[in-house]
């Protein structure tokens, strides 16, 4: 990323404290490999003291955050959503994301981490877009409104990814 010039400022992405890498690569393997559940990974991770890096105990939402998230499998992607001074957040359809797959070394095996999509990608299939936007109206409805989290939390629902441009049928 250096230009070159004087000043230039170059960023190195590193993996995180070991700990912290084990707990991802835990995270995968429980869901992918051992038919674990966002809740019970987090319960287990709670009750062992292993809390978010905000010290915070896990739940599914950010457990869910973690599984559907690239950056664990060395992908770094850029563009998904942008937004304007005073204006709202637009999500960016999947063809105008900016992708550097194997940017970095991944944490979670490819195979592990396919597993772990294809899983997730199965529960958004189950539903037709209808149901997918009742399921919307209705946590809007509770919470007055929506995040990832808020649609991460919903326990038997698909994850916040099912809602992206072009991933509902």
């Amino acid at each position: 990323m250096a230009s070159g010039k004087p000043g230039a400022v170059q960023v190195m992405l590193i993996p995180g404290p070991d700990e912290e890498i084990e707990t991802v690569r835990f995270i995968y393997e429980s869901f992918a490999h051992h038919a674990k559940s966002e809740r019970e990974i987090a319960s287990y991770l709670n009750d062992k003291g292993l809390f978010t890096d905000l010290g915070r105990p896990r739940s599914r939402a950010t457990v869910q955050q973690i599984l559907i998230n690239e950056k664990y499998a060395g992908n770094n992607v850029w563009n998904r959503c942008s937004c304007k001074l005073k204006s709202h957040r637009v999500y960016n359809p999947p063809e105008h994301w900016v992708r550097h797959d194997k940017a970095f070394d991944s944490i979670v095996d490819d195979e592990t981490f396919q597993a772990a999509q294809k899983i997730i990608n199965d529960r958004a299939e189950n539903y037709s877009a209808e149901e997918l936007l009742d399921l919307l109206r209705g946590l809007l409805e509770k919470h007055g409104y929506l995040s990832g989290i808020i649609i991460d939390e919903l326990e038997f629902g698909p994850s916040s990814s099912a809602y992206g441009i072009g991933s509902i049928h």
